[in-house]
């Protein structure tokens, strides 16, 4: 499990933590938070590809210590990877491929 501060921990859970309508947490941990918008971002890639790319997603938020934001955990829980554009980046085409290229490996 990463290690972060406190109170990153805290507005984590208060703010982004996917929890169901009862209000128990669905992610146990910021990985799992993780782990649930990299598989969204994967999603638009062809079928044998998501898999890889997921994985490319997940190690590119955890090697920067990515904080979720509204986006992020607005868009898997509506059940799309649509909201997760909230970070000023370039156009990359129509693959999700080029949203987190600057920290994926080459």
């Amino acid at each position: 499990m990463v290690s972060v501060a406190s109170i990153s921990q805290q507005i984590w859970d208060m703010k982004y933590r996917l929890k169901g309508p009862d209000g128990n947490p669905i992610d146990r941990t910021i990985e799992d938070s993780w782990r649930r918008v990299a598989t969204a971002l994967a999603d638009p890639e062809a079928q044998a590809e998501k898999a890889a790319w997921a994985e490319r997603f997940y190690e590119a938020m955890a090697s920067t210590g990515h904080q979720a934001n509204r986006g992020s955990s607005d868009a898997t829980a509506v059940g799309g990877a649509g909201a997760c554009d909230v970070a000023a980046m370039p156009p990359h085409g129509p693959s999700s491929r080029g949203r987190l290229s600057h920290a994926l490996p080459v």
